[in-house]
């Protein structure tokens, strides 16, 4: 048994078990030293038991992603780390703009309908309200740049919006959507191509 292993060719049936190779210690006792098959099976298996099991599982095999992979996750990865430093760039812009702008009433006074046809053919129309208001016994008008539903706003409708003394010709509309809505849509994406560059890196 075991036991009547010279310490060398114990050693090398070791090494075979703990690269994972249990068969070839089975061959090597079999035909190298000559020992019946189901010997060195009991023999193999009676060693096998002696070593921790960790040390027979050994290291986890190195993944091979590949150039491509390796390149597509990468970019991906930036792309998304990229999108939400501008994000959080302008994100701190309007921060800091609301912090020195006064809160004025502003009224819509037209909503712009824009119709565009997509690669398939299909047509949307956009609602881009235009918003009217005085300062200093001056009139400005602002058009959004968001595109909303026909019936986020109204005709003659008022709403509050920042505006900074110092640039009266720009306003940031008071409203979840305005001040919100375009950072959370590109931030989806961004996140979105964050985890598709870990997912391609890290896990596929």
């Amino acid at each position: 048994m075991a036991m009547d292993l010279l310490p060398g060719d114990k050693e090398r049936v070791v090494a075979y078990l703990l690269k994972g190779k249990r068969m070839e210690a089975v061959e090597f006792l079999h035909q190298s030293l000559g020992m019946p098959m189901a010997e060195a099976m009991a023999v193999t298996g009676k060693l096998a038991l002696q070593i921790p099991s960790r040390s027979l599982s050994g290291s986890p095999p190195k993944r091979n992603i590949g150039l491509p992979q390796t390149l597509g996750g990468v970019l991906f990865l930036l792309i998304g780390v990229a999108g939400l430093a501008v994000i959080g760039n302008y994100v701190w812009g309007d921060y800091q703009f609301t912090k020195q702008a006064s809160r004025i009433s502003a009224t819509v006074i037209e909503i712009i309908e824009s119709e565009s046809v997509d690669d398939e053919g299909h047509r949307s129309t956009g609602y881009f309200p235009i918003f009217k208001y005085t300062y200093k016994g001056r009139e400005y008008t602002h058009q959004s740049s968001i595109n909303f539903g026909s019936d986020n706003y109204k005709v003659g409708e008022n709403v509050n919006v920042f505006m900074n003394p110092e640039s009266p010709d720009r306003i940031l509309v008071d409203t979840f959507t305005d001040r919100w809505g375009a950072y959370i849509l590109f931030s989806l994406f961004a996140i979105f191509a964050v985890a598709l560059g870990c997912m391609l890196l890290f896990v596929v």
